[in-house]
């Protein structure tokens, strides 16, 4: 049986702005006369985690549930009776509704969401409601040039390549950025020097934007969980020894991955650029970890472009080479990074599980 009861909204789309007015109508196509006590519609914002525990030899959940916004309003009513008829036919009664200005972006994923949506309720005594339900996605602007994100930044690591008793010589890595605020789409420009005075090949130099998604629960006591995903990615070729480079690479941001959640307490987003140097077993790698933020809308009034890679003032030990071919490629969006999770556990006894 087709429901009696349709939401439709004015705009014909379903994503919607923080401090956005919503607007549509609740359609009722009734095939007999009802009797009806009131026509309400309700509108819900709210943010939840949930995930399972192993607490001694036990699973048990943890949770937790903040409320942005629960309001019910009166489209129609009965009267003193608390009651009345409607015969068969379409009515159809407008709605309108404004989104509070801080609230977090829709969002949903293995351990948590924040959730808004519109529900519709045709209250019938001594019979079951006819009940509508509309998700709505919302999107928090986040604005970089209220943000400390204008400063560029810079990072130097060196680290002597050493096996056993061997020493195969010392490896200089730099990374550069003009900014650490990016908008969706937006192009991030990443300045690389490497000085390898070693006797080894570097086999490559990666670069990652990285998420980490921060859960909380309170329920029933407090605990953490992460995950990490790799947002986009891109790689260069070899670097032989005895060698100096410096490169410019480029990666744009996705544009389906802008998350604000600074108006949710029980989740968080945050965000890095992890530069690597890939070197062959036994080897560690180099790695460089430079916090970002991506916002909505970007800075203004300054040139997130590099004037040139960074280079380093000793280099005569090296032989100079300043053209590298950049092979660049995405990660689908959101894909995860090892299907990473950590936890902070209450006691000992716990060891979380990844669901």
């Amino acid at each position: 049986m087709e429901n009696p009861v349709k939401i439709l909204l004015d705009s014909g789309a379903n994503a919607f702005c923080a401090g956005q007015t919503i607007s549509g109508k609740v359609k009722c196509t009734f095939a007999n006369d009802e009797i009806i006590r009131a026509i309400k519609v309700s509108y819900i914002g709210s943010a939840k985690t949930k995930w399972l525990a192993n607490v001694g030899k036990a699973q048990r959940p943890f949770w937790a549930e903040e409320i942005y916004f629960d309001e019910e309003h009166i489209l129609v009513q009965g009267n003193e009776e608390n009651q009345f008829r409607l015969t068969a036919g379409t009515y159809t009664y407008p709605f309108s509704y404004r989104l509070p200005q801080e609230i977090p972006t829709s969002f949903s994923d293995r351990c948590g969401s924040v959730q808004y949506k519109i529900i519709v309720v045709v209250d019938r005594p001594w019979m079951s409601n006819y009940q509508d339900e509309h998700l709505l996605f919302v999107i928090s602007p986040l604005d970089l040039n209220l943000l400390p994100v204008r400063d560029p930044f810079s990072k130097s690591v060196e680290e002597t390549l050493r096996w056993c008793c061997y020493n195969a010589g010392e490896i200089t890595f730099t990374v550069s950025l003009p900014v650490t605020g990016y908008a969706a789409d937006q192009q991030i420009n990443i300045g690389s020097y490497v000085q390898n005075m070693s006797n080894v090949n570097i086999a490559a130099v990666q670069y990652e934007i990285i998420r980490t998604n921060e859960y909380s629960a309170d329920n029933p006591w407090k605990n953490k969980r992460y995950f990490k995903y790799t947002l986009a990615n891109c790689t260069t070729g070899s670097i032989e020894a005895h060698v100096e480079k410096s490169w410019t690479s480029s990666m744009k941001i996705p544009v389906k991955n802008i998350l604000n959640l600074l108006s949710c307490n029980i989740m968080n987003a945050s965000h890095h650029l992890e530069a690597k140097v890939i070197l062959p077993f036994p080897y560690p790698y180099l790695k460089i970890t430079c916090p970002i933020t991506l916002g909505t809308i970007p800075l203004t009034g300054i040139e997130t472009s590099l004037p040139g890679p960074p280079t380093h003032s000793n280099s005569s030990a090296v032989s100079t080479s300043r053209n590298l071919d950049i092979l660049e490629g995405s990660t689908l969006a959101g894909s995860p990074l090892q299907s990473y999770g950590e936890s902070i556990p209450h006691s000992s006894e716990m060891k979380m599980n990844r669901i």
